[in-house]
């Protein structure tokens, strides 16, 4: 596998998303009164959690005898926010709970085993892009996507020749130049390359995804991690991003 695998499908995913409709309404666990009576297993919209009180108040269709029937009736597999969504935002959940920097919620572990082998790996990574890219209907190659869809509209404004970022980050890019300055380049940032990091290294899998400055630089879900072990690598990208 490599950096087409992760990180250019990593990027390729931001701007091709999918809508899946939620079925199940999100409940109130303190709605049904403060009896200790056991009424079932109810999704919150970020979960499933068991719930008693009085009364079902009319939401019988709702409640569920097993944590199981409930995620797998009300959540859906690779949306691990629970937004409705599949889209770079669950690749991001996802590739932190296969590095280890989050612990995954009982949602997340059911909507994240997208191969239903019972872990959460690189193989369930694939498999979230691979749904999220054949649902575009998309015929450019990756590289063109990234190009036309990101790279362009969104980064050339500040990383073209003359402009202040490109100066200071020596990045430059336009078509002609963005592909030989991204891949296997060391970053103009000192404490990147002292770290060992290249822009986006073209080595296999999560070890390289863990060698991308860029990775770094675009993985707001782990912001902690990137303020408090690299203070100096800047800001987190796009500019803004918390």
């Amino acid at each position: 596998m490599n950096y087409r695998n992760i990180i250019i499908l990593f990027l390729t995913s931001i701007f091709i998303t999918t809508t899946f409709a939620q079925e199940c309404p999100d409940l109130d666990p303190t709605g049904y009164g403060s009896c200790d009576m056991w009424l079932g297993y109810g999704w919150t919209g970020e979960n499933c959690i068991g719930i008693s009180g009085c009364d079902l108040n009319g939401d019988e269709a709702w409640f569920f005898q097993t944590i199981e029937e409930c995620l797998s009736s009300c959540d859906t597999l690779g949306d691990l926010n629970s937004d409705g969504y599949l889209d770079i935002l669950d690749i991001v959940i996802m590739v932190n709970i296969v590095l280890g920097n989050i612990t995954p919620t009982d949602s997340q572990l059911w909507s994240g085993d997208i191969n239903s082998d019972d872990i959460i790996n690189v193989l369930d990574i694939i498999a979230l892009v691979n749904i999220i890219l054949n649902s575009s209907q998309e015929d450019r190659d990756t590289w063109q996507i990234i190009q036309e869809d990101i790279l362009t509209p969104r980064c050339i404004s500040c990383h073209e020749t003359g402009t202040y970022f490109a100066q200071i980050s020596g990045l430059v890019l336009t078509p002609d130049s963005a592909y030989s300055q991204l891949i296997d380049t060391y970053p103009t940032n000192m404490f990147a390359s002292e770290d060992g990091l290249v822009r986006v290294s073209s080595d296999s899998g999560m070890y390289g995804l863990q060698l991308s400055f860029l990775w770094e630089k675009i993985n707001a879900p782990n912001e902690e991690h990137f303020h408090s072990e690299h203070p100096f690598y800047g800001g987190l990208m796009p500019l803004g991003a918390p």
